[in-house]
């Protein structure tokens, strides 16, 4: 997000504050101010990561506004886009879940995954990978079990392993929650 706004693009952001708002409280939208710009406002929404949760505003504030067919089209695909990731991530760590659980192998989800199920619709939070927390004596039936469901292995480090799945799937497995040299450790 920009650091110093011009006052139109401080009343842009002020507006899309109300979208988006409206989403997550299930209200009614605002209708936009006069020579409200909704495509500069939809960038808004992309730049902070939110254009599920604008794309949803848009289709309720449609029903009362006249937004323009091509916005209206491209917030329908968009929102199927953020769905058809959300669901697919959604099965891809279940699955790997329950392979955990199944394996007897120590994991525990942190960040992301829970937060996802605090939003109305958790395809309103995007994510780009998971994290979970493992005990490092498993790292050899994990990696197995990772290999087991089309992942690959990409690179460790002393804190963590990561594995990838095309197209979007990204696993951060943490062997622990700190750095040994933190003082919290």
């Amino acid at each position: 997000m920009k650091k110093h706004l011009n006052d139109a693009q401080k009343k842009e952001y002020a507006y899309y504050l109300t979208l988006v708002s409206s989403v997550l409280n299930g209200t009614e939208p605002q209708l936009p101010y006069e020579n409200c710009n909704l495509d500069h406002i939809r960038q808004i929404s992309n730049d902070t990561r939110m254009d599920a949760i604008f794309d949803e505003a848009v289709l309720m504030l449609s029903k009362k506004y006249s937004v323009s067919d091509k916005l209206l089209s491209y917030v329908k695909n968009n929102l199927n886009h953020w769905i058809y990731i959300d669901t697919m991530m959604k099965y891809e760590i279940e699955s790997l879940l329950k392979c955990f659980d199944e394996g007897k192998i120590y994991n525990l989800p942190m960040k992301g995954y829970f937060l996802k199920e605090d939003y109305p619709n958790s395809f309103e939070r995007s994510i780009s990978d998971y994290d979970i927390l493992f005990d490092i004596n498993d790292i050899d039936s994990i990696k197995n079990i990772f290999k087991q469901n089309g992942y690959k292995f990409k690179k460790n480090d002393d804190q963590q392993y990561h594995f990838v799945k095309a197209p979007f799937m990204y696993i951060e497995m943490h062997r622990s929650l700190l750095k040994k040299n933190n003082k919290n450790y």
